[in-house]
């Protein structure tokens, strides 16, 4: 009995890690296409309705889906309390500790990071090219994580129940 239970126990564990790493790399895709809806948003708060950054960042939180909000909302209030601190080190800050709490890779990171030269100082143009160019780079992102979901989705989700068993096998 005790055999078995150590059984389904290990067959669980390793399924469940191949479910759960399955799951980040559908999130992954998720939220790479949520940020582009969100820089789209800051980008027409800050052409048409002339919003300053820290409400505009408040803005897009109060739409954007989660955890894109949780960027947005973090990045706007440390912007309303900030003393003497430039804009893009808010924002580097922001994305750096939000990276971590989501299934995103580095790149994905350093992609969002680019977007904070000029955040807040530069011409209103330069700015809606920075987000644009950063929309459009977050969309090649996106392809990507997709190409890498439709490949390693299923690998992962059955993989994980194959290891486990091979591994009961292994030691029974």
């Amino acid at each position: 009995m005790g055999k078995l239970v150590g059984a389904a126990l290990i067959v669980g564990a390793f399924s469940a890690g191949g479910f759960m790493t399955a799951r980040d790399l559908r999130r992954r895709k998720q939220i790479l296409a949520s940020l582009q809806s969100a820089l789209a948003m800051l980008a027409t708060e800050i052409a048409f309705r002339a919003t300053r950054l820290p409400e505009a960042l408040a803005q897009v939180s109060e739409t954007a889906g989660s955890p894109v909000k949780a960027l947005f909302a973090e990045a706007g209030r440390r912007l309303r309390e900030a003393e003497g601190q430039a804009a893009s080190e808010i924002w580097l800050l922001a994305v750096e500790e939000w990276l971590h709490t989501t299934p995103l890779k580095g790149s994905d990171g350093e992609e969002l990071a680019r977007l904070a030269l000029g955040l807040g100082a530069a011409p209103r143009e330069d700015q809606l090219h920075r987000i644009e160019e950063v929309k459009n780079r977050l969309t090649c992102l996106e392809s990507e994580a997709w190409e890498t979901e439709n490949r390693m989705g299923k690998v992962w989700s059955y993989g994980g129940v194959l290891f486990g068993a091979a591994v009961v096998l292994a030691i029974w």
